[in-house]
């Protein structure tokens, strides 16, 4: 059996425990069991974090000790999923030892379909980078105009213009927000 996360905000300490007591009271009723809590202003619990640090929640990573929220995005890269994973040999824009600038880093035949594998990547459902969106989906617009094909190369302004857009994604990629 399987529960997905539950988020609930609570001001007091007395309020969390009584929600865990009553929780783990209802669940113990069909012989289910929690894996872990996540409480704000704590190191999060072993078993729900990859980093040490965060945790998934709502699709963005939140670091439990201060208590704020982040983007939850990948690197730029180009790789091909095969089965769903991508290749161990993927390059990451700016990880691992890449040092190429955004430009470099770009394919010279960039298609519309590499741009939009790398735009639907962002995952923002609390609007928290809204104000950033217009100007890709703009330019994404003005992209399908000139170049219609999905795997056919944009032209170089346009190349370029994705650039620029794909650098301000990487800069926006590590805001933190406050929770409350």
């Amino acid at each position: 059996r399987y529960v997905d996360d539950i988020a609930k905000s609570l001001q007091t300490e007395e309020g969390r425990a009584k929600i865990i007591e009553e929780l783990e009271a209802s669940l113990d009723k069909v012989s289910m069991k929690i894996k872990g809590y996540n409480l704000s202003g704590r190191p999060p619990c072993e078993s729900s974090t990859k980093d040490g640090a965060s945790v998934t929640v709502l699709g963005y990573r939140w670091y439990t000790e201060p208590d704020v929220f982040g983007l939850n995005y990948p690197p730029i890269h180009f790789g091909q999923k095969q089965r769903g994973r991508l290749d161990p040999k993927t390059e990451f824009y700016g990880r691992d030892g890449c040092n190429k600038t955004m430009a470099e880093f770009v394919p010279l035949l960039l298609t519309r379909r590499a741009i939009s594998k790398i735009f639907r990547r962002i995952f923002d459902l609390l609007g928290k980078i809204a104000i950033y969106l217009p100007m890709p989906k703009v330019l994404l617009r003005r992209t399908i105009e000139v170049s219609p094909a999905w795997d056919e190369p944009v032209p170089e302004e346009i190349r370029e213009e994705w650039i620029e857009i794909f650098e301000d994604l990487e800069e926006i990629r590590d805001l933190l927000f406050r929770r409350a």
